[in-house]
């Protein structure tokens, strides 16, 4: 866990509605997502990767996988019928070495094996080990690779910042999302 208590509820793979995720990695925007997606219910969300799951079920798609801010390698699956033999791999990239995420898949015959320690694939006798490449989707089905992975291009998702000037006559609101220097207009604006 990387937030909340040390609880079942808050331990790999999470579930919401059909879909199960596994996450290595820490998410800095998942209470924005949560925000964005209006995320309620009697379980609180209190876990990054149990928000991001929560937006892939809200959705009913991958979508969310482009507005994530952080680290990531995650392991998707859907318990809809049409989707009982699929599993969806992503890792999203990073400048930050520390914030990468290493996941590896290799080989035992014709079944795909998957892993974030390439050793482990060799110590079980797997061949043709590859990393995953960031930021494109692999989908494995009946236990292989199809299709060539998809470009996922990540647009990390972020509250819009709401300023009301109280303290004067005239209500200012400010609104910003991504240029940070405006927050320092809105503050001498107070002046």
């Amino acid at each position: 866990k990387t937030q909340g208590a040390v609880t079942k509820e808050n331990a790999h793979p999470f579930q919401r509605g059909s879909v199960i995720l596994a996450h290595n990695g820490t998410l800095t925007n998942f209470t924005d997502l949560k925000s964005k997606y209006d995320l309620k219910s009697t379980v609180p969300y209190e876990v990054d990767s149990d928000v991001l799951c929560g937006c892939i079920a809200k959705t009913g798609n991958l979508k969310p996988l482009g507005e994530i801010n952080g680290a990531a390698a995650l392991l998707i699956h859907s318990t809809l019928e049409k989707f009982s033999d699929t599993m969806y791999i992503f890792r999203k990239s990073s400048n930050i070495e520390s914030q990468r995420r290493p996941l590896f898949r290799g080989n035992i015959g014709p079944n795909v094996y998957i892993c974030s320690i390439s050793e482990a694939l060799k110590l079980i006798k797997c061949v043709n080990i590859k990393e995953f490449d960031e930021d494109h989707l692999y989908t494995l089905k009946n236990g292989l690779i199809i299709g060539d992975p998809l470009k996922i291009t990540n647009q990390p998702y972020s509250k819009p910042f709401v300023y009301t000037n109280t303290n004067s006559n005239s209500s200012s609101i400010f609104i910003n999302s991504e240029k940070k220097e405006l927050l320092g207009q809105v503050i001498r604006l107070k002046n």
